[in-house]
């Protein structure tokens, strides 16, 4: 009896031959180790440099090599005088599955001779590419451009060395939930006036939360104020980094002006909740 194969079966078996053809018996990787990617700024122009980098891009001789979540050691096929490019990942909106390269950080970029079978740990760098407009930056050092917005209770002040409290600096922003104000509802003094053409627009953002924090917006569309919930952000136990990404929404409404709105509402059970935030940065071109 005649055995058949199916129609799926040679075509994997005639790829393999293929791939198995066109990689030279010979070659060895190279490993190439990444522990984290630094991050400097300019203080004064660009505000305080926190950063959370999730991820690498990398590029070998101008090819894609992968994305790779830091710390990561990977393999690569290459011999020689090599140019190596290393881009900083981030997760927008905080959102694992979608992850990006992040254009308003530079790439790291370098010309090393590999040797196969080494291991080298290189030690990226980025900073803020130039051209950058920082359209609303708060770090709550000076003062406060936040205001209450029909919540039970508004953000202070609070100076503090416990690192619990304030991330960098001196100062942070702070709101307290209880039973009796259990709403919080607080918008950006200024409206914001910035590209809606598809150009990026980004907001950066330390926080730590004891509930649930949602970013919000309202739009000046036509003389119409029209909200929008955007992000819902989980509770967080310690500082964390957020890239806010308002490119779609802002260039689908192409709305006159924007202000955004920070929202969260406590249960009441007798606890107090604390919304905390620090070093926001609205970044556009």
């Amino acid at each position: 009896m005649r055995k058949r194969f199916s129609p799926l079966f040679l075509i994997a078996v005639f790829f393999c031959i293929t791939i198995w053809a066109c990689v030279k018996p010979s070659a060895k990787p190279v490993y190439i180790h990444i522990d984290k990617f630094s991050f400097s700024c300019d203080p004064s122009t660009e505000g305080t440099a926190t950063a959370k980098v999730t991820d690498a891009w990398i590029y070998i001789n101008e090819q894609a090599v992968g994305v790779y979540q830091l710390p990561c050691t990977i393999p690569v096929i290459a011999d020689g005088k090599t140019q190596i490019l290393i881009s900083p990942g981030i997760m927008r909106n905080g959102i694992p599955d979608k992850r990006a390269a992040y254009d308003n950080y530079s790439s790291f970029i370098d010309t090393l001779t590999l040797i196969p079978l080494d291991t080298i740990t290189l030690h990226p760098s980025a900073h803020y590419i130039s051209g950058l407009k920082f359209n609303w930056m708060e770090d709550f050092e000076k003062g406060c451009s936040l205001s209450n917005y029909g919540g039970d209770t508004g953000i202070v002040r609070v100076n503090s060395a416990d690192t619990s409290n304030v991330i960098s600096g001196t100062t942070s922003g702070v709101v307290k939930l209880t039973d009796a104000n259990p709403k919080m509802i607080i918008k950006t003094n200024t409206a914001l006036i910035v590209p809606t053409d598809g150009t990026p627009l980004y907001m950066e953002m330390d926080y730590k939360n004891d509930i649930p924090l949602t970013i919000s917006f309202v739009a000046d569309v036509n003389g119409v104020a029209v909200s929008h919930d955007y992000v819902t952000l989980n509770t967080k136990k310690y500082w964390n980094k957020i890239y806010i990404d308002f490119t779609e929404p802002f260039a689908s409404l192409r709305a006159s002006n924007y202000q955004i709105i920070f929202k969260a509402t406590k249960s009441v059970d007798g606890s107090v909740a604390y919304i905390r935030l620090d070093n926001i940065k609205f970044i556009t071109r």
